[in-house]
């Protein structure tokens, strides 16, 4: 009975299950299986079920890199503390009901102590981590601005007296925004520049994944940073940036990379380990193999649940930045692109208008806005469609001709971020504007295997495209067929047909026509970057992390984002009297 007793809660932990209800189902089954026993020689059994009790608490507070698997776990904050309080009270009433004043009852105390630090670490944590919380610890303090009423107490009381008053505006107050470097980096650290530069930002930027906004001294330090360093670099930042954010919203970071953090982990791998000793000392002698391994097994199982989370805490970005400050011992297209577009990033204003442009900026830029314009004003899962197609179609066509190379560097951006974006509008569509993506993506298919069906075989991608294009689109597809077929499997073939003529009929060179497809993709990218909300960027940062979700930091780090509200400064009044 104890065997199944204690195998039952063995699973729950295995499982990772935090509910409440399982938990005190386990709790109840030790306390049922206490109840059950009478005679005098099952008092150690009792005594046993009472020190194996306080584990369930040990275990479930779970490991230091994982407090919440969504978003969802940290606004149910108040439903895990309230299973803290159910399975304590459950676990010490147990431990009342079996207290004979033995050892083993003593050495229940400590483990005891131990579950509660780590479960409540865990609650704390995902309080902390909730949006309400995380937003009200991100917003400034309140700000007054300068005294209105004091000044215009004066410039009555002037005027009152028989002055010529009038107002002059001084130079403009500015609380800059001053990077707060150590005075020596140990550049012994792997990275270590970089863990500072994406520490500070951090601390900044934070606010984008709160839906707040941020200053134009934020923009003009972080712009400055951006603006003058490699896109290796560049995303470099942008990565540790992103780590450093995954840790506050999924682990324990907040908590355990402080002083108190550190104390209370001492005190519970401390508190463990002294158990174990003493157990495997004093007591074990006194009950069965089959106790004493379970006993072990939970012992040595908190043991390492421990040591781990130490490694893993030794080993950790934040242990490396603080370190670093002690003497102790396809992405340069897209960097390239938005640092083009932030230096035209002058106020507001400009920056909504860089955030709207989805391809239509770069083909009015190479005046081609008469001949494509009418793929990108289409719905934006409609444009993707089109030109993942397009693309796909102008690739294998211009390989079969060798006007292209597979190591051709705008070539293969392209590719890599047409398959990107159609990735995003099958597989995350919610991470994309609203839209009818799905539906357009199955119908497309549907089109192409009938239009396969029909033709000889096909071996390759080549045959495939060369057959695609030899259609005639002069009539437009939704002239034939109506609308009731979301595909657009030959708009693509027409979009695919009109920008291959641009080398016959326009003399572009291959190469440039590349490099305007690649940015339009650019533009693409940045503009579902810049309309995914902050929500969904941090919930794909639980599932390993998007290139999207580094697009719209970098945005956000370039100034291309419509986060950046406060645009002046304080300016001084003064009064002018004569």
């Amino acid at each position: 009975m104890l065997v199944a007793g204690v195998s039952s809660m063995i699973l729950i932990n295995k499982r990772r299950v935090v509910e409440i209800f399982p938990a005190t189902v386990s709790l109840g089954a030790l306390s049922n299986l206490e109840g059950d026993v009478e005679d005098k020689s099952s008092e150690l059994n009792n005594v046993l079920l009472a020190f194996w009790a306080p584990f369930l608490l040990l275990h479930l507070g779970g490991p230091d890199t994982i407090t919440s698997y969504s978003q969802e776990d940290n606004e149910l904050w108040l439903r895990h503390l309230l299973g803290l309080f159910v399975q304590f009270c459950v676990a010490f009433y147990i431990f009342l009901r079996s207290w004979k004043g033995k050892l083993l009852n003593i050495l229940a105390i400590p483990i005891f102590v131990a579950g509660l630090i780590k479960y409540s670490e865990r609650t704390c944590v995902l309080r902390s981590a909730s949006s309400t919380h995380i937003r009200d610890s991100m917003l400034p303090r309140p700000d007054p601005g300068p005294n209105y009423a004091k000044f215009m107490d004066e410039f009555v009381l002037k005027k009152r007296e028989g002055y010529n008053v009038s107002i002059r505006l001084g130079a403009e107050i500015s609380k800059m925004i001053s990077r707060s470097h150590p005075a020596a980096i140990n550049n012994s650290i792997p990275d270590a520049a970089n863990l500072h530069d994406a520490y500070y930002f951090f601390n900044t930027f934070k606010r984008l994944f709160a839906d707040l906004i941020l200053s134009f001294q934020d923009r003009r330090y972080s712009q400055s940073f951006f603006q003058n360093t490699s896109w290796e670099e560049a995303f470099k930042v942008i990565e540790i940036e992103l780590g450093f954010m995954y840790d506050v919203l999924y682990t324990k970071a907040i908590v355990i990379y402080s002083r108190c953090g550190f104390l209370l982990r001492f005190i519970s791998l401390s508190f463990t380990v002294s158990a174990c000793i003493a157990f495997s000392l004093f007591v074990k002698h006194q009950y069965s193999v089959i106790d004493v391994i379970i006993t072990f097994l939970l012992l040595v199982g908190g043991i390492i649940l421990e040591i781990y989370a130490i490694i893993v805490l030794l080993s950790s970005d934040w242990t490396m930045l603080w370190l670093s400050q002690h003497k102790n011992p396809l992405a340069d297209l897209i960097y390239l692109s938005i640092s083009y577009k932030s230096r035209s990033a002058s106020d507001i204003k400009a920056c909504r208008q860089l955030c709207a442009h989805r391809g239509d900026q770069v083909l009015g830029e190479m005046d081609c806005f008469a001949k494509f314009g009418w793929s990108i004003e289409a719905e934006f899962d409609e444009s993707i469609l089109l030109w993942h197609i397009a693309t796909d179609l102008c690739y294998y066509t211009d390989l079969n001709k060798n006007s292209i190379s597979v190591k051709n560097t705008k070539c293969e951006a392209c590719k890599l971020l047409s398959d990107y974006m159609l990735y995003l509008l099958v597989m995350c569509p919610f991470m994309l504007p609203d839209g009818i993506g799905q539906i357009r993506f199955q119908d497309s298919c549907a089109e192409a295997r009938v239009f396969f069906q029909d033709k000889k075989p096909i071996t390759n991608r080549i045959q495939a495209s060369e057959k695609l294009l030899q259609v005639s689109t002069e009539i437009l597809p939704s002239e034939v067929k109506g609308d009731r077929s979301k595909s657009v499997l030959f708009d693509a073939c027409r979009l695919a047909n009109s920008l291959q003529s641009l080398e016959r009929e326009e003399q572009w060179q291959c190469e440039k026509k590349w490099g305007m497809i690649s940015l339009v993709w650019v533009e693409m990218l940045c503009h579902a970057a810049n309309q995914c909300r902050w929500n969904h960027h941090a919930t794909q940062l639980r599932r390993g992390g998007e290139l999207l979700t580094h697009v719209w930091l970098l945005m956000g780090h370039f100034g291309i984002t419509e986060h950046f509200k406060i645009s002046q400064g304080y300016a001084r009044a003064e009064l002018v009297v004569s």
